[in-house]
């Protein structure tokens, strides 16, 4: 929600974090009907090409704060060669927060690892989470409703996510599928050498 805000440079027209449901003057991301219903973002949004591994960076970087008040550690080693991908940024990042936070909050003082790698077109990000000294916070009802949040942002970017049992080991394992952009060769005749890089982009 604060990535939208600053998408949309709509600080000081309705703080994000406020409960009320009566529309604020200047807000122009007020959702139309059910607020359930994230499929409004999907048109409002822009598609661009996303470098994963910049994506899951940023969110540990944002994460920071939390992950050192709980103890927790992270590995993640990026791969040289990220897959590409085209999507909402906004949504993926979104989504892989909640997942994170979630993981955090079933292992305090555990250890969170992230592994990325690409099958058949698709894009994999495994989130897993080891606890502690068999230290593991039962599920909360706010991370059952942010883990299926998290679900919704990711089928708008035209993915997948599968959530493992919570009774089995590791205690949080999250497997996200996103499809990766087929790249086609075009054929642009121009004399203009910056009308050509406009094409490409």
């Amino acid at each position: 929600r604060d990535t939208l805000w600053k998408t949309y440079q709509l600080e000081g027209k309705a703080h994000p974090s406020s409960s009320t449901s009566t529309p604020q003057p200047g807000m122009v991301l007020e959702p139309p009907g059910d607020t359930t219903d994230l499929g409004w973002l999907r048109d409002t949004l822009p598609v661009q090409g996303v470098n994963i591994h910049e994506v899951i960076q940023d969110g540990l970087l944002t994460l920071k704060g939390v992950l050192d008040t709980a103890g927790v550690t992270v590995d993640y080693q990026p791969k040289e060669h990220p897959p590409q991908l085209y999507l909402q940024t906004a949504l993926l990042r979104q989504g892989l927060l909640n997942l994170l936070n979630s993981a955090i909050a079933q292992v305090p003082g555990g250890k969170i690892t992230i592994q990325t790698h690409q099958q058949a077109g698709t894009a994999h990000i495994v989130i897993e989470a080891q606890p502690s000294l068999s230290r593991v916070s039962l599920i909360s009802p706010e991370n059952i409703e942010s883990l299926e949040i998290a679900r919704s942002f990711l089928t708008l970017c035209n993915g997948s996510l599968h959530i493992a049992d919570p009774t089995g080991s590791p205690a949080f394992r999250a497997a996200i599928a996103l499809p990766i952009a087929e790249r086609r060769t075009v054929l642009a005749i121009e004399d203009h050498a910056d009308t050509l890089q406009l094409f490409q982009r």
